[in-house]
Parts: C-alpha cells; sequence; structure tokens
C-alpha cells in the first residue's frame, strides 16, 4: 500500500506540471503519513506557483481596464518656470477609480543617506507592481532639513505614482473652471500631506498625536476641500492598528 501511493504521488506531481492542483487533493496527502515528503513539497511549491500565475494574470486584467478610466492630472503646482502635477491632485484623482478595479497603491519610505519613495500597487487577487524613485532632500531656498526632506518624499511620490501607473498630465487653462474648482493650498502643503501619509502606516494614535499639533491651515484645507482624501487617510490608519 505505501509503494503504491508513493507511485500515485509521482504520477500526480509529472501529470499536473501543466495543470490545477487540486486543494482538496493537497489536504488529503497531507494527512496521509505513507506520502514521499519530497513529492509533496513538489506538489505544494506547483500549487503556489500556479496561484501566483494566476493573480499575476487577474493583476494584468483589471490593470488593462483600469487604464481606460485613469484621468489626465491637471498641473497646477508651480516651481520655477515649471509647472508640474500636484500630490494632492493626483490622490484626489486616482482615490475613486483604484477600488472598483480591486486596487490599491501604498507607499514606502527609505530616508538611509537619501530620500527613496517606493510606491507599490496591490490588487485584490494578491499581485502586486512597484517603482521605486530616489532623490536628495530639497535644500533649496530657505528650507530647514525637515522642510527639505518632506519636500524631497512629496517629489519621489509624484513621479514614482507617475510611472507606477503611466499617468499622463496636462496644462490647465488660466481662465478654466479646472483651475478654479479647489483653491491653490497653503506653502507647504503638500509635504504635510505625504507625511500624513506614511504616518497612517504607524496607526491611529501616531496619525492623531500628529494631526493634532499640525498647522491648522493645513488641516482646514484638507478636510474642506478634500474630505476623501483625509478619509482614505484615517481608514489606512485603522487597518494599521492602534
Amino acid at each position: 500500500m505505501p509503494d503504491k501511493e508513493e507511485v500515485t504521488v509521482a504520477e500526480v506531481v509529472e501529470e499536473t506540471a501543466v495543470a490545477t492542483v487540486d486543494a482538496g487533493l493537497l489536504e488529503r496527502l497531507a494527512s496521509n503519513p505513507d506520502v514521499d515528503v519530497d513529492k509533496f513539497e513538489r506538489l505544494i511549491a506547483l500549487r503556489n506557483s500556479e496561484q501566483e500565475r494566476e493573480a499575476e494574470a487577474a493583476f494584468v486584467r483589471a490593470f488593462v481596464k483600469l487604464q481606460a478610466d485613469l484621468p489626465e492630472i491637471g498641473k497646477r503646482g508651480k516651481s520655477h518656470q515649471n509647472m508640474y502635477a500636484k500630490m494632492e491632485d493626483i490622490q484626489r484623482a486616482l482615490k475613486p477609480v483604484l477600488e472598483p478595479h480591486g486596487f490599491v497603491l501604498n507607499y514606502f519610505l527609505d530616508t538611509e543617506g537619501h530620500v527613496k519613495v517606493t510606491a507599490r500597487l496591490s490588487h485584490a487577487e494578491g499581485h502586486y507592481q512597484e517603482t521605486s524613485f530616489t532623490t536628495k532632500p530639497d535644500d533649496s531656498g530657505k528650507k530647514n532639513d525637515i522642510q527639505a526632506q518632506g519636500s524631497a518624499q512629496s517629489y519621489a511620490a509624484r513621479y514614482a505614482t507617475l510611472a507606477l501607473l503611466n499617468l499622463t498630465t496636462h496644462d490647465m487653462d488660466d481662465d478654466g473652471a479646472g483651475s478654479q474648482e479647489t483653491p491653490e493650498a497653503p506653502a507647504g502643503y503638500e509635504d504635510w500631506l505625504m507625511d500624513m501619509e506614511l504616518l497612517a502606516e504607524e496607526g491611529t494614535k501616531r496619525l492623531h498625536e500628529t494631526w493634532k499639533v499640525s498647522n491648522p491651515e493645513f488641516r482646514r484645507h484638507l478636510t474642506t476641500h478634500n474630505p476623501a482624501g483625509w478619509n482614505a487617510i484615517k481608514d489606512a490608519a485603522r487597518k494599521a492598528g492602534a
């Protein structure tokens, strides 16, 4: 009987090399003490590989549909003589589009000797793709160390997001309604908003502590003109824990 079981497992390994490994079969084999361990582990590896391929395929299908719904982002930010899409506008445009397609966008920060922001687009089926952008602290003007760090984080996050999602931007008409829908954010607001999004990963307590001592103008602008963004930040903090 043991020999017969081992042969059966070997046959399963060969026959399922290009087929679906049934989860029920794995459970039955796992409970059988006569199953060859090495061959069983090969089945597990095959099953994991199969699930990864399925998740990646689901990601690609959803991403193709997402691309058709992604909006162009208006350039409302100004740096020297250049116009750029502000992180606030990018987030506002993306949040209502990502969720219906099963996506969520997260950021990871690395400040060891530089400022590196990684944007990760994760799909509900488990697969994710990410893009990183690395820069130096922005010490232009009269920024202190904290402002220089925050400015670089916002800059890196913008470019990582644009590249990851293949977003397009466009110039705003001076007299267009789009540029008048939301008042210009206070100076330093974008850097603060990026900090708040990163702090959300540390939990609700840390987020609220920082919120209480934040610039009242920043808080007012966020809750008045981007309440969905603030709710998303609070939701992320709740998911991260206390």
